[in-house]
């Protein structure tokens, strides 16, 4: 967290150990001798600079006069919500307690507690798939009244996410390595809620603990031959453990040893439910898009072999639009776009924000998922929430949820089976208005929030 410090008087004196975990980018005073100067290796500055700087925070150190140096700032046009006094700045920092790695975000929003405590276990607090759908799940325990503590190995924009819902955050990189300390810590919740395999070790090790454990797992194959050390040789009578679907379930049964496991699909918000024109066929070209990051497991080049062996006719009456991070398999990618660029028609759109993903949604007459290895992957849910057909293969978790010709399409893990559905396809655009209603119904019926809520509640006995 970066700051500016408004104010260095006897109040901050008092209480500048306590700012020992951020980065203090410049001290502001309204003292002009002191501006210039330097205070304990932090220039000082005049209010009116604070701009300039690339800020998280100015925090108001005062007491008497915090409401009025507080109308200073907002008249300097710095926004309302970048200004905090020093009991919210206590609230938002991270205090670091000596001999634990962990830093510990506490948040004052609270609902009213059923008096049952959930520590939870995400691997990452990126916007991606397992965490984000994580997030949501136990946004549904705190809403429900469930004490939540969340504990990551690494930060990450989801932290915030969770702070705004009134879920405490901890990050500690030990806990990858079952630290014992904070195994002892757990023992005294209720619940202990661990998303993916890579704690899997924690979930051994805690077989015989009184908590109950609800492990859920999202891995795909290969995952598994990259992380063998964290598979538990054995869970204890205290674990259920839950995968996000078939494939994941089946991936799971085929690496361990007598370990039982159910499934739980996840749920995403509906963030199109109000739109009217859910669904317009373009009248030009049809418009086929394959998201995700651009690796093997996704099988863009798949995608790209499948575009080449087109009928050319039909390859000339659409577009190929391939949108995700071309930076972590630089090697793969360049196969991928050797044959690519024969076409002028094939357009690659990098990484973009999911507000940016749900307006070329629109754009989007069909999406592709071409996966070799993808237990339920977020962006076919995404696009049947917003009315867009998928194209999806067996070897990806939503194949099992589809009737080919139906609700949507199934092709096989290759590139004649994937042709050929896109030349079905193209030869037959006036089927895709009602696979798109009928597909809408898959994520209604399987991936609404509601349908995941019951589902939650049902495991954590809160119905």
């Amino acid at each position: 967290m970066k700051v500016i410090v408004f104010g260095i008087g006897k109040y901050f004196q008092n209480n500048k150990k306590r700012f020992c975990n951020v980065e203090i980018v410049a001290f502001a005073d309204n003292n002009s001798n002191k501006h210039g100067t330097v205070y304990e290796g932090v220039k000082v500055i005049s209010p009116v600079d604070i701009q300039k700087y690339n800020y998280d925070f100015v925090v108001v150190m005062s007491t008497l006069y915090s409401v009025t140096m507080t109308k200073q700032l907002m008249n300097l046009g710095i926004e309302s919500d970048k200004i905090i006094g020093f009991e919210e700045f206590i609230n938002k920092a991270p205090v670091y307690i000596e001999g634990i790695t962990s830093f510990f975000y506490t948040t004052r929003k609270r609902n009213k507690s059923n008096g049952k405590k959930v520590v939870a276990l995400s691997h990452e607090l990126t916007l991606t798939g397992a965490p984000i759908v994580f997030y949501y799940a136990l946004k549904i325990l705190h809403e429900q009244g469930f004490e939540v503590c969340v504990y990551a190995p690494i930060d990450g924009p989801l932290r915030e996410k969770y702070l705004d819902a009134g879920i405490s955050v901890a990050i500690d990189s030990s806990i990858v390595d079952s630290n014992d300390f904070l195994i002892r810590t757990f023992e005294s919740y209720d619940y202990l809620f661990v998303n993916t395999l890579v704690f899997g070790k924690i979930v051994e090790k805690m077989h015989l603990s009184d908590i109950e454990i609800i492990w859920w797992i999202h891995e795909s194959s290969a995952v598994y031959d990259l992380a063998y050390s964290a598979i538990p040789n054995y869970v204890g009578e205290n674990t259920r453990v839950f995968c996000v679907g078939n494939w994941a379930k089946k991936q799971f049964l085929s690496h361990t040893q007598n370990i039982e496991c159910s499934e739980l699909l996840y749920g995403i918000p509906n963030e199109i439910e109000k739109l009217a024109d859910r669904y317009v066929l373009h009248d030009n070209r049809i418009i086929f898009a394959n998201v995700g990051v651009v690796q093997e497991r996704k099988g863009q080049e798949n995608f790209v072999e499948a575009i080449s062996r087109m009928n050319p006719e039909l390859r000339e009456a659409a577009e190929f639009w391939i949108i995700g991070d071309c930076k972590l398999y630089p090697d793969y990618v360049e196969k991928s776009k050797r044959i690519a660029n024969k076409y002028s028609n094939i357009k690659w759109i990098d990484t973009v924000a999911q507000e940016e993903l749900f307006e070329l949604y629109k754009k989007i007459d069909v999406l592709v998922c071409s996966s070799l290895d993808d237990p339920m992957p977020v962006v076919v849910t995404e696009a049947m929430m917003n009315y867009r057909p998928c194209i999806v293969s067996t070897h990806t978790g939503t194949a099992d949820l589809i009737t080919d010709n139906v609700d949507g399409f199934v092709c096989n893990p290759n590139v004649e089976s994937l042709c050929e559905k896109m030349e079905y396809i193209i030869t037959n655009k006036t089927v895709l208005l009602d696979v798109a209603k009928k597909g809408y119904l898959v994520y209604k019926n399987n991936f609404s929030l509601n349908i995941f809520k019951h589902n939650i509640l049902k495991i954590f006995n809160a119905e």
